[in-house]
């Protein structure tokens, strides 16, 4: 991974070596990333709402999760490349808040914001970068 302090965006980069007629040159292949998003799971409808306001204001997506999701790898959930669903419905009890692709500034900030609208509290939070 790969962050631009410029566009404030995070990319994956690949590099490789290829040969050619002078030898060998440096190759890379820039992805962008998934989205910078808020993944929650386990939350009533109005705290879903407070959500939604917190990622709108901060320019995030917001992800509901399904309560049958519980099973999923973050990754396939957070919409990252190279996942693919398990097929196994899981539900668990709890709440639990996913941070992904954010970065650490933008974090403190959301963070911040989420306590100032009474979503402070919330024993399980992950980041996925």
């Amino acid at each position: 991974m790969c962050y631009n302090t410029v566009t404030n965006e995070i990319h994956s980069v690949t590099f490789w070596l290829q040969k050619d007629k002078r030898g060998y040159a440096m190759k890379a292949r820039v992805m962008n990333a998934p989205k910078k998003q808020i993944l929650i799971y386990g939350f009533e409808e109005e705290a879903c709402g407070k959500f939604r306001r917190c990622a709108d204001e901060m320019k995030l997506g917001l992800k509901i999760l399904p309560s049958d999701c519980a099973g999923e790898k973050v990754g396939y959930l957070a919409d990252f490349p190279g996942f693919s669903p398990c097929g196994e419905s899981l539900e668990r009890e709890g709440r639990c808040v996913i941070f992904s692709c954010i970065d650490g500034k933008t974090l403190n900030s959301l963070l911040d914001l989420m306590r100032e609208r009474g979503l402070g509290g919330i024993p399980l939070k992950a980041a996925v970068t």
